[in-house]
C-alpha cells in the first residue's frame, strides 16, 4: 500500500526513538568529547566532501544498511544482546534489535513483516567509540558535520508553511518531505538541512542536522506517491555546545 511522503518524515523521526531508545540527547558531556580534527590528526584517514549517499550508510566500517542478521554476525561476531519483537508496535510490524557495545542495530522487513526477510534498517549510537561516514561520531562539532558534506551557499532558509519565520537552513536542495509531492523531483531525491525548530526548552535545547536521499524514484501513474527507498542520516545536536550527541542512519521504505 502506497504511503504519502508527508507522513514518512514523521515516521522517520519516531523510529529514531522507538527503535533505539533515543530521546534526542545523549549522555555524553562536552568534557568527554573528541573532535574530528583531533581524530584525523596524525592518521591516514581522509574525508571526501560529497552529497549524502549509499556509501554513507555504514558504521565502524563493518555494518551497512541492508545487511541480514547473519551477515552482521559474520562481520561483527555474536551481539551483546538480541531481541525480536513480534507485536505490531512498529510501522513495518515485527523487528529485531541487536547491540554491539554502544552500537544499536534494528532489523525489519519493509514489505510484509516476515522475520525471515529482516535486513538492517537502522544504525544508531550516542557514543564517540562508534565511527560513521567521513569519520563522523558523537562529539564532532556542527561545523565538522556540515563541512564533511556538500554545502550549497545559495540554498534557501527553511520555513514553516504559510509563515515568514525561519526555523532552519537548507544545506543543499530546496525541498523536503513536506513539499515533495508538489515539486515531484525526477530520477532521484536529494536534500539536507539544519532543523532548528526543536531548539527550545520543550526539547531540551536540541536541534538536528539531517541528510536524505532516494535513488531511483518511481512515481505511480497519477504521481500522488512513489515507490522507493528513502535513506537518512541524522545528527542530533546539543543546542548549547553545538556538538553531536547521537547519530542515526536509517532506511524508510514505502510501497
Amino acid at each position: 500500500m502506497k504511503k504519502r511522503l508527508c507522513v514518512l518524515l514523521a515516521f522517520a523521526m519516531l523510529t529514531a526513538s522507538a527503535l533505539c531508545g533515543c530521546d534526542g540527547l545523549g549522555s555524553v558531556s562536552p568534557s568527554d568529547l573528541v573532535s574530528l580534527s583531533d581524530l584525523l590528526s596524525g592518521s591516514d584517514m581522509t574525508t571526501t566532501v560529497h552529497r549524502f549517499g549509499k556509501g554513507d550508510l555504514t558504521a565502524n566500517e563493518k555494518v551497512t544498511l541492508g545487511m541480514t542478521p547473519d551477515e552482521v554476525k559474520a562481520a561483527m561476531g555474536q551481539p551483546d544482546s538480541e531481541n525480536t519483537f513480534t507485536e505490531d508496535q512498529f510501522i513495518y510490524g515485527p523487528y529485531t534489535e541487536m547491540t554491539y557495545g554502544t552500537l544499536h542495530l534494528s532489523f525489519f522487513d519493509t514489505l510484509n513483516g516476515k522475520v525471515e526477510n529482516f535486513t538492517l534498517g537502522t544504525i544508531w549510537s550516542e557514543d564517540p567509540a562508534d565511527v560513521f561516514a567521513n569519520g563522523l561520531r558523537v562529539g564532532c562539532s556542527a561545523d565538522e558535520v556540515i563541512t564533511s558534506f556538500v554545502v550549497d551557499p545559495d540554498a534557501p532558509k527553511l520555513r514553516f508553511d504559510n509563515s515568514d519565520s525561519d526555523y532552519g537552513q537548507y544545506l543543499y536542495g530546496d525541498y523536503n518531505a513536506n513539499d515533495i509531492l508538489d515539486i515531484k523531483p525526477k530520477d532521484k531525491l536529494e536534500y539536507a538541512y539544519i532543523h532548528r525548530w526543536e531548539t527550545n526548552e520543550e526539547y531540551d535545547n536540541t536541534y538536528m542536522i539531517e541528510y536524505y536521499y532516494s535513488d531511483p524514484l518511481v512515481w505511480n501513474e497519477d504521481e500522488t506517491a512513489y515507490s522507493g527507498e528513502y535513506y537518512s542520516m541524522v545528527f542530533y545536536m546539543d543546542g548549547e555546545s553545538d556538538v553531536v550527541t547521537s547519530i542515526r542512519v536509517g532506511l524508510d521504505a514505502w510501497m
